[in-house]
């Protein structure tokens, strides 16, 4: 595909406004571009299209931040009384928080899995630089391999395990700010303005 300077200016700044909406609908009337258009030129031109996928990775992350900060930290709602505003509640998403830790933990899975493939390749290559170990007699002692299998899998379950006792904390500390929250509204009547 033969790019134009307007055409390459406007696919510019059609994937800036795709990784940071990450809609393509939107990203085309940012760049005043039609959708056919912008389709059309991912077909045509496989960098565009590289283009496009990475602009829409970047998305990914984002939508990742905020998924864990709703599920963590919670998001504001106003609490009224009597039609006004008296003061703020912070709910938390455990659904999306357990979405996200499944997510992460077949991510840590998969990873594991590649740790435990690169370790049977290299096995052979690292036995090149195994030390020969000697006991007080001199007789050589053959220490047992770590088996590889064993080492990513409770590597994963340990990194699992870590993630949701944080995430569990973190849950278990806004809850007892909140109930403590409650208790003193309670005890001393809504916030006076």
């Amino acid at each position: 595909m033969r790019w134009t300077t307007e055409n390459r200016a406007r696919a510019v700044e059609f994937l800036a406004a795709l990784a940071e909406l990450g809609h393509v609908g939107r990203a085309c009337e940012r760049a005043q571009l039609a959708r056919g258009v912008a389709y059309r030129w991912r077909l045509e031109d496989a960098a565009f299209g590289r283009a496009w996928d990475m602009a829409l990775g970047l998305d990914i992350d984002v939508l990742l931040h905020e998924a864990m900060r709703r599920g963590v930290e919670g998001v504001e709602e106003p609490v009224f009384f009597q039609g006004e505003v008296v003061g703020v509640k912070r709910r938390y998403s455990d659904k999306l928080l357990s979405r996200l830790l499944g997510w992460r933990m077949d991510e840590q899975r998969r990873e594991a899995r590649a740790v435990e493939r690169e370790a049977k390749h290299e096995a052979p290559q690292i036995e090149s630089f195994r030390v020969v170990i000697r006991d007080e007699h001199g007789n050589e002692i053959q220490p047992e391999p770590p088996d590889a299998d064993d080492e990513a899998h409770w590597a994963a379950m340990r990194a699992q395990e870590e993630a949701y006792q944080a995430a569990r904390r973190a849950r278990d500390d806004a809850a007892a700010i909140e109930a403590r929250e409650r208790k003193r509204e309670r005890d001393e009547g809504p916030p006076e303005r």
